[in-house]
């Protein structure tokens, strides 16, 4: 390699290392966060030996206890989890799917973990409306999104398509229930399990 080269390929390096400094500080999240479409919807690290794709509805008591469960895992064994989650609303039609729309539209302006969270942590809340809507919009607010672009994202039909593309994924996969988890391939349902795989594979792989 010449030497041009060779600088050129340095200064590329540290120009790349210094915006992954400048959005952890800009926004303080973790860049995986930050992250817009479907990778939106994972958490935690890419090459983890533990691979976990979810599929949740947000009105689903034990998805809210699972969701949290999950994030206290990963903050807890760094580097060990990777989640996707995907959206299975068990009522299927533009009404019942309202939560995971303004998710997803979330997922689009790259603040899908922090709507996420908020939808789990207050599901007793917005669950006790007939129309949340309101609600979810205060939410957005909380989450520092873009209202203009969070209004129209609502009206794009692809967004809906998307969650319905989700839920037959799962139908195809064999979910039937909330929550399901498919833990390295390994098809597990509900919370004793999902604690019960995690802990073991935990132990193999964190070496405590």
């Amino acid at each position: 390699m010449s030497k041009k080269k060779l600088i050129a390929l340095l200064v590329l390096i540290i120009l790349a290392a210094g915006s992954v400094a400048f959005i952890k500080f800009y926004f303080n999240v973790k860049p995986e966060e930050i992250r817009v479409g479907p990778l939106a919807r994972v958490r935690g690290n890419d090459i983890a030996p533990i691979k976990i794709v979810e599929f949740m509805d947000f009105s689903c008591p034990p998805c809210a206890m699972g969701s949290k469960y999950l994030k206290a895992q990963i903050q807890e064994n760094p580097g060990l989890i990777r989640l996707e989650m995907k959206y299975f609303p068990l009522r299927m039609n533009e009404n019942f799917a309202i939560s995971a729309r303004y998710a997803e539209c979330a997922a689009r302006q790259g603040k899908f973990w922090q709507y996420h969270d908020i939808l789990v942590e207050e599901q007793a809340k917005w669950k006790k409306y007939m129309d949340p809507q309101t609600v979810f919009e205060s939410y957005a607010k909380r989450s520092k999104l873009n209202i203009k672009q969070l209004d129209a994202c609502l009206q794009d039909k692809t967004v809906f398509q998307n969650i319905v593309e989700l839920k037959e994924e799962g139908e195809m996969l064999g979910v039937s229930s909330t929550p399901t988890y498919f833990i390295n391939g390994k098809k597990i349902v509900g919370l004793k399990s999902l604690d019960e795989e995690i802990s073991s594979l935990l132990k193999v792989h964190s070496g405590k």
